[in-house]
């Protein structure tokens, strides 16, 4: 199978050299699995009748950190794909070198860098938390556990960078569970198998610096930048951070 992110109903598969994205569906449960080298390393399930969602990867260290032992059993399983002759091409991974130069602010500006400097993959897996970001050219996806509180965050979304920030207007894929579940952000929803849809929107006036949600979706407007950063004002006191220079598994065109 070629890169790219192949998708069908209840089911999304972002595939590269180096890792293999899988969102999925089966009656009241849904969930994310990411492969290394086609081989499962971490996996989270949400299910309708479970307050807390399940989870397993394997660690820097090579220990399984997981709430749910069936999961746990299941870590390094070889991916297979589901339905394959039933998938249609979404969205296109083209992987470069992972040192391609990547231009400053003051060489291409907000909205290029934005874009550019997160396109591929980076992993980062310490003792008992796992962070994975995919970004290609239309979608975002995020695999994030963290097993203090139970905090988990599993994503896929269509982001659209402009000059002043980042705009994220459909999420079509949320897992985020955390501690009891009481905040208002603890939501989870699933709509796989559409095409992408890039959303028009209007960018509002004077809000530099601020996290803003409209009825076009959510505007994570600059808060800081220099050549070779910039920071985004997320929502409350959150901050999102973008390198020119991150250490990126695979980088994408």
């Amino acid at each position: 199978m070629e890169y790219g992110v192949y998708s069908k109903i209840d089911y999304e598969l972002a595939i590269s050299e180096v890792f293999s994205l899988v969102f999925y569906k089966y009656a009241d449960t849904f969930g994310t699995k990411l492969y290394r080298y086609k081989k499962l390393i971490a996996v989270c399930e949400h299910a309708s009748t479970n307050k807390v969602t399940g989870y397993a990867f394997v660690n820097n260290n090579n220990e399984n950190i997981f709430n749910n032992e069936y999961l746990c059993s299941i870590l390094g399983e070889d991916l297979v794909i589901s339905g394959e002759v039933e998938l249609f091409k979404k969205d296109e991974i083209n992987i470069v070198p992972a040192d391609t130069y990547m231009p400053t602010v003051s060489e291409k500006g907000i909205a290029y860098c934005l874009k550019n400097w997160k396109l591929g993959n980076k992993l980062d897996i310490f003792g008992d938390a796992l962070n994975f970001t995919m970004n290609t050219g239309k979608i975002e996806y995020v695999m994030m556990i963290r097993k203090p509180n139970d905090d988990i965050y599993c994503g896929a979304s269509v982001t659209i960078p402009y000059d002043n920030g980042l705009f994220g207007g459909q999420q079509y894929f949320r897992i985020r569970n955390y501690a009891g579940n009481s905040q208002p952000w603890c939501k989870f929803h699933c709509n796989l198998g559409n095409k992408v849809v890039i959303p028009d929107f209007k960018v509002p006036k004077c809000t530099t610096g601020s996290c803003i949600l409209t009825n076009d979706g959510y505007f994570w407007e600059v808060k800081r930048s220099t050549d070779n950063e910039i920071v985004l004002q997320g929502c409350g006191d959150d901050e999102y951070f973008y390198s020119r220079d991150a250490h990126m598994m695979e980088r994408f065109r």
